[in-house]
This record gives structure tokens, sequence and C-alpha cells, in this order.
């Protein structure tokens, strides 16, 4: 079965088990970095609230042996679980003062995003765009994000400043940032640690937020490059692992600064999807001036 069959089956499936009262849709949803997902979405007349299903992720499952049966079945699944676990009641999505606290910041790379920024409020940091988003929490201890486009800054009634004044309040309080080194890392994803010893490498530190989601975002927080710098007594490079992390290491670890390029360009093909692509080059925290650069 070719991608462009199992979307046809798909949708005429789905079409067929919600025929009453429910529309689908199948269309592509442009997302961050210009990746493109087709996204089933299934509009109940009962509800103001449509979930989205990415088919792509349901697609790989047929590619990795799974039958067309029963991959439906998860589709189906998804779309039912989904409608029980709205986080939130969606109509006051546009209630400035039921949305002033959710406010929130990430950063993406500005290149890669040139057509999302046409319709959303953003400012420009270094070669990042900072884009403002709802944070939404669930009952079930996960999170969403909705992001804030023009049209919506617009119907809450306020203006670009502030929102990003929001943002900057709200942001660092609801995603504290998280600072780890490596070695622990790596050593809290093994089950068996008796074994485990640290490598002998670079004193490298993984930067994000406890949540580990948009953790790149925590660079901006106001005096944290400051204090980090403070705690290793030097100037550091950082490196932009994805839009979730970023990792940092002392100056003095470092004796060829452009092998830093070729790891993260290495690790950008290898290992970071492009939805979650951030940077290919490295950036530097000079502590005397209290600047990131690259």
């Amino acid at each position: 079965m070719t991608y462009a069959e199992f979307k046809d089956s798909i949708k005429k499936d789905i079409s067929y088990i919600y025929r009453d009262n429910h529309t689908i849709d199948l269309r592509p949803i442009t997302k961050n970095n210009n990746t493109v997902l087709d996204a089933l979405i299934i509009n109940s007349e009962d509800s103001n609230f449509s979930p989205t299903l990415y088919l792509n992720d349901f697609f790989e499952m047929i590619s990795n042996g799974e039958t067309y049966e029963n991959v439906l079945c998860k589709v189906v699944d998804s779309y039912e679980k989904s409608k029980t676990d709205i986080p939130f009641d969606v109509s006051g999505i546009l209630d400035y003062e039921k949305m002033k606290d959710k406010i929130s910041f990430k950063l993406v790379n500005f290149d890669k995003n040139l057509d999302l920024l046409d319709d959303v409020p953003f400012f420009k940091y270094l070669d990042f765009a900072v884009l403002f988003y709802f944070h939404i929490s669930d009952i079930n201890g996960g999170s969403g994000s909705i992001l804030i486009t023009d049209e919506i800054m617009n119907s809450l009634g306020i203006n670009y400043e502030t929102l990003k004044e929001d943002a900057f309040k709200n942001t660092p309080r609801i995603h504290p940032y998280s600072s780890m080194s490596l070695s622990e890392v790596i050593a809290s994803y093994l089950e068996d640690k008796t074994d485990f010893a640290p490598p002998e490498s670079h004193k490298m530190f993984v930067l994000s937020n406890t949540e580990g989601v948009y953790g790149a975002s925590v660079i901006l927080y106001p005096g944290l490059l400051e204090k980090i710098a403070k705690n290793l007594g030097e100037n550091f490079y950082l490196l932009p692992s994805s839009i979730h992390e970023t990792i940092y290491l002392p100056e003095s670890e470092i004796d060829d600064k452009d092998s830093l390029n070729r790891i993260i360009c290495s690790v950008n093909e290898t290992k970071v999807s492009s939805f979650e692509y951030l940077s290919d080059h490295y950036y530097y925290y000079d502590a005397k001036e209290k600047r990131l650069s690259y």
C-alpha cells in the first residue's frame, strides 16, 4: 500500500465510521521548520473541539509491518481518546483574562520558518525566531500547546507588547529551567546503573526546562546564561541540540571550535527530526560582555 492509497483509504473508512453528525477533512498542515504533515480532522456537530490526527505516523506503522485494519483501529482509538482528553474549555481560547497566564514563548529557526512568520507575532533573536503559544495543561498530567497567530492576538484584544510581556512573565514560572550533566542524562535512561561509568569526555551539560518541551527557549530567561558562566567560572559554548534542549560546555574544554559545527551537523542529520531542528552551528557566551553570539 502506498502512502497516497493509505490516505485515501483512511479518509473513506473514517468518513463511513463517523457518517452521522461528523465531517471529515484531510489536508496538509505546515508545522515547525516548514515540515508538512497530513492532518485528518474530524469535526463533530456536538463539539467545538476538532481533534487533529497526523497520518504520517500511522503510515509508519504499516511500513513497520502493521496491518491496515489494525492501524485503522488505532486511528479510531486515538480519536475517541482525544474526545475525552480535552484539556480545557476551548470556547474560552479568545478570552484574554482566561488565557493570559498560559501565554509562553518558544524558540525556532528563523530562516526555516519564513512562511509561518507571515501570520504570527514574533521577534528575532540571533538567527532564531521567538514565537508565542498557549501552554495547556492536561488533567492527566500531560500538556499541549496552541500557537498564537496574529488573528488570535487581535481577537484577544491585546497588542504585541502585552503578549510579549505576559510570555516573559509566565514562561520561567510555567517551565522552570533544568541543567544536568550529560552523564546524569545518560544515566537517567538506564534501568540498571550498577555498572554505569560516566564517559571520560568534555564537561557537557544539557540545558532545557523541567518538562523537556521547547526547552531551548530557556536561554532567554533573564540572568540564566550569566548564572551558568558564573558557575563554570568562564565563557562557554552553546550547542543547539533541538528546539527542546541545548548543550553547553566550558570554553577551556575545546581546542578545535570548528569541530563543534561538524558535530552539530552530524547530529542534525542522523538524530534530529526536521520538525525539531533548531540550528546547525555553535553559539558563544562572553561572560564579561554578558552576550550570546555566533
